[in-house]
């Protein structure tokens, strides 16, 4: 029997593994459910999503259509259950996420998929700010459309908690990109999940429903001169102080 440290969960813990099974704990009543593991082979690496017991009854429940906090639980969760996985030094924490995420995607009625992407969606656009792309550039030391299309799904990535810090204080970043089960923040994928796995189960295209839209022509906020290290340095000190060069 494998035993972990509880693993805190929106509204779950996962506080046992053996056999292929995990003991949940969730609700104030504190009832047990027993759910199997999927296990499924990703970059040689096992990863593990809960299956429909947990993602119907916990990550859902009984109310219809899907608001931003049910949204929160299965981006949580599914980062939780990745950070289970034993990984080796060639395999980021984003595909093992990216992985966890599909399973419990899999577990969702095509509907409440459209809806998970509505939600991903609202909170990709409200990440286009001028001072997030200043920041991520710095970081990287460049950062095109593409690539600041691909941090902010990695933002998403983080959960609510990390995702609604960066937005608060961008310079925060520099406490969280080199934790453990950050993600390079560049990393291209997560964004593409929701729409593979709704394509592969309708065959149609998320893209052609209302409320998954066109994105902002330009980002919120002011401009900021990334290449001004004086007034970077006055925008987001942490960052330049832990990463004086940028890149």
């Amino acid at each position: 029997m494998l035993r972990i440290s509880p693993t805190p969960l929106a509204k779950v813990r996962i506080f046992r593994i053996s056999e292929g099974k995990v003991a949940c704990q969730s609700g104030p009543s504190g009832g047990i459910i027993l759910s199997t593991v999927l296990f499924r082979a990703a970059t040689k690496q096992r990863t593990c999503a809960l299956s429909d017991t947990l993602s119907a009854r916990v990550l859902l429940g009984d109310q219809a259509g899907m608001d931003e906090d049910q949204f929160w639980n299965i981006i949580d969760n599914s980062r939780n259950v990745a950070a289970l996985v034993t990984r080796d030094s060639g395999t980021d924490f984003i595909q093992v996420h990216e992985q966890s995420l599909d399973d419990l995607l899999r577990q969702l009625s095509p509907t409440q998929i459209v809806e998970f992407e509505v939600q991903f969606t609202k909170l990709f656009f409200k990440a286009y700010r001028w001072d997030l792309w200043a920041a991520a550039y710095w970081l990287f030391g460049g950062c095109s459309d593409d690539g600041f299309m691909d941090f902010r799904s990695c933002l998403i990535s983080l959960g609510k908690d990390l995702y609604y810090q960066v937005l608060d204080d961008p310079d925060v970043l520099a406490d969280i990109v080199d934790a453990t089960n950050v993600p390079y923040m560049q990393a291209e994928g997560f964004q593409h999940v929701a729409s593979r796995v709704y394509r592969e189960i309708t065959d149609e295209d998320l893209s052609d429903y209302e409320g998954v839209g066109d994105h902002p022509s330009k980002p919120e906020g002011e401009s900021i001169d990334h290449d001004n290290v004086e007034l970077m340095r006055k925008r987001f000190p942490k960052l330049v102080n832990k990463y004086p060069d940028m890149g």
